[in-house]
């Protein structure tokens, strides 16, 4: 399915608008499925600009890895807040959902890279 948001004028379709919203987020809510069972969480990430990929941080055990294990298809949202409109009844925001796969990065030194990937701009490990 390929739906479109209700107001198209509202489309986020800049990819330089898209990077900067996922590069200056701190958070981002994932929904996952295991059979008819929901669930929803929401976790701190960092963004990994070369390789577009977000990176979340987890424990290596608990209810997330046991929905991604059964269903590694999830649907997420970061949400960048603008504030209330002044004199006005309306907020105003940007909001990008996303649509992937989730796989655990098993390697320790993906994981060790990415932990200083934010840390230590321009240099490369």
């Amino acid at each position: 399915m390929n739906h479109h948001p209700r107001r198209a004028d509202r489309e986020i379709t800049d990819l330089n608008e898209i990077q900067r919203i996922l590069e200056n987020g701190k958070f981002c809510t994932i929904a996952m499925a295991r059979e008819n069972e929901p669930y929803l969480v929401s976790l701190s990430y960092g963004y990994d600009k070369a390789n577009k990929r977000l990176y979340f941080h987890c424990a290596s055990e608990g209810e997330k890895l046991d929905y991604i294990y059964k269903n590694p298809y999830v649907c997420a949202t970061i949400i960048e807040d603008h504030s209330y409109m002044a004199g006005d009844c309306d907020h105003l925001y940007s909001l990008l959902i996303i649509r992937g796969k989730m796989d655990l990065a098993a390697d320790i030194s993906e994981k060790i890279r990415l932990e200083y990937h934010d840390t230590a701009p321009g240099k490369e490990s």
